[in-house]
C-alpha cells in the first residue's frame, strides 16, 4: 500500500508540474487555454474534475456529505465559505462527524488564506511604449480573527492544508494574469492575455508588478484618459488563479 501510494504522489506531483509548464505554453496561443490549464493543475492537486463539487476539498466530505449540504444549505457552493455560514447552516453541514472530523475541517479552513484584490492600477511609462500594472494582494489571516488571544503575526500566510499525496512542502501560488475581457459574454473566447505571472503570496501583503506593451490602439486611448484611469481606458482586468485550490478572482485595473 505504501509503494501504491508513493506512486499515486510521483505521478500527481509529475503532472502537476506537465499542466504549470502547459499554462506558459498556452499562454501564448489564448487566455482560454491557459486558463484551463490552470485549473486543470488545481484539480489535479484536489484529484478532483472539472464536473466534481468545489466542497470535496474539505476533509472528509464526500458525495452524500455534499447533498446534505446543498439541502442544508443551497448558497454554500464554495469550500472556503463553510466559516461564512450561519451557526444553524453550518450545524446542519456537519451534523454526526465526529468531533475529531470537525477539528480537520476548522483547520483544514483555518490553513486557507482569504486573499483579496487590494488595489489594481495601471501607470503608462514616459515613453509610452507600456503601462505598469501594479497588483496588490493582501491576505486575510486567521490570526488576525482572534486578537482575543493575542495573537499578533499578521506577516506571514499559513500553509495550506494539502492532500495527503501533495508533498507538504509545496508553497501555494497564484496566477496573476491581466487581460481584457471580450466584449461580451456570450464569446468568452474573444478574452485576450496581455501579462502573466506565477507569484507565491507568503506575506500578508504582495505586490505584483506585471508590463503591459501597448499597441498603437492602446496609445490612442491612454491619450485621451484621466490621470490615473490608463487601466479603464484600456479596458484590462487582472484575474487571481490558485494553483491549489478551485478559486479565481477578479479585479478592473484602474
Amino acid at each position: 500500500m505504501r509503494a501504491v501510494c508513493a506512486q499515486s504522489r510521483a505521478c500527481a506531483a509529475l503532472a502537476f508540474r506537465m499542466a504549470v509548464a502547459a499554462v506558459d505554453i498556452y499562454a501564448r496561443l489564448s487566455w482560454p487555454l491557459a486558463r484551463a490549464a490552470m485549473r486543470l493543475a488545481s484539480l489535479l492537486t484536489q484529484a478532483s474534475t472539472d464536473t466534481m463539487s468545489p466542497l470535496l476539498q474539505l476533509p472528509h466530505f464526500g458525495p452524500a456529505r455534499v447533498q446534505l449540504a446543498a439541502d442544508a444549505a443551497p448558497n454554500f457552493t464554495a469550500a472556503e465559505q463553510l466559516a461564512d455560514l450561519e451557526d444553524a447552516e453550518r450545524e446542519a453541514v456537519l451534523a454526526g462527524m465526529p468531533e475529531a472530523a470537525v477539528g480537520d475541517i476548522a483547520a483544514w479552513c483555518n490553513s486557507v488564506p482569504v486573499v483579496d484584490v487590494a488595489s489594481c492600477t495601471a501607470t503608462v511609462q514616459p515613453d509610452g511604449t507600456a503601462a505598469i500594472v501594479a497588483v496588490r494582494l493582501e491576505a486575510l489571516l486567521a490570526e488576525e480573527d482572534d486578537e482575543e488571544e493575542g495573537a499578533s503575526n499578521a506577516s506571514e500566510v499559513p500553509l495550506a492544508r494539502l492532500p495527503h499525496w501533495v508533498a507538504s512542502s509545496r508553497p501555494t501560488r497564484w496566477w496573476v494574469a491581466i487581460t481584457v475581457p471580450a466584449p461580451t459574454d456570450d464569446d468568452p473566447d474573444a478574452t485576450t492575455l496581455r501579462a502573466l505571472r506565477l507569484v507565491p503570496l507568503s506575506n500578508a501583503q504582495e505586490t505584483v508588478a506585471m508590463r503591459v506593451a501597448l499597441t498603437a490602439d492602446d496609445k490612442q486611448r491612454v491619450e485621451g484618459a484621466a490621470a490615473g484611469a490608463a487601466g479603464k481606458a484600456l479596458g484590462l482586468q487582472a484575474s487571481l488563479v490558485s494553483d491549489t485550490y478551485r478559486m479565481e478572482l477578479k479585479a478592473e485595473v484602474a
